[in-house]
């Protein structure tokens, strides 16, 4: 499991565990990004509109925190990853990669938060320094670039997250 906080006041990335079906906290003035993990999903509700499959396959899932959300699940408990940042502070991205061998990963934001969710060991060199990273961990970089190669050539899910302050 991960949990890494800058600041309860700027931004926040998480894993989260699903066991119930269940709304989602409200935070006033945050912008949320979500993923789901691992189990088969959630058929999510938001402010009382349509409601919509959202699994493991499905592409990251953007909304604020003051919407109302409700996840039921389809089949058994989820894991989610959840990225939150404080609107006014800090925007974000989030997007899902799968490397097969290696990849490179360039940063245009202040922040580059790169969290291993599937495979080996991954190797991930900044031109200063190589880091392993094992699934469930998070590497957190300001590097331009990362050179990222998986264990033995097997594959890797990665999700990246990009952090941009915004000036106020």
């Amino acid at each position: 499991m991960v949990s890494f906080e800058r600041a309860a006041t700027d931004w926040r990335i998480s894993c989260a565990h699903i066991q119930t079906d269940s709304g989602f906290s409200s935070y006033h003035g945050v912008d949320r990004s979500l993923l789901i993990t691992s189990g088969e999903g959630v058929m999510l509700t938001v402010n009382h509109q349509t409601p919509f499959a959202f699994t493991p396959c499905s592409a990251p899932y953007s909304f604020t925190g003051e919407d109302r959300v409700h996840a039921q699940l389809l089949n058994g408990a989820v894991e989610d990853f959840n990225v939150m940042t404080r609107r006014n502070r800090w925007l974000h991205t989030l997007e899902r990669q799968c490397i097969q061998g290696s990849c490179h990963v360039f940063n245009h934001a202040d922040v580059l938060l790169i969290y291993h969710a599937r495979g080996g060991e991954l190797v991930c060199d900044d031109g200063v320094a190589q880091h392993t990273v094992l699934k469930g961990e998070l590497l957190v970089s300001s590097a331009l670039e990362l050179q990222l190669q998986t264990s033995s050539g097997s594959d890797s899910d990665i999700y990246i997250v990009r952090l941009q302050r915004q000036i106020i």
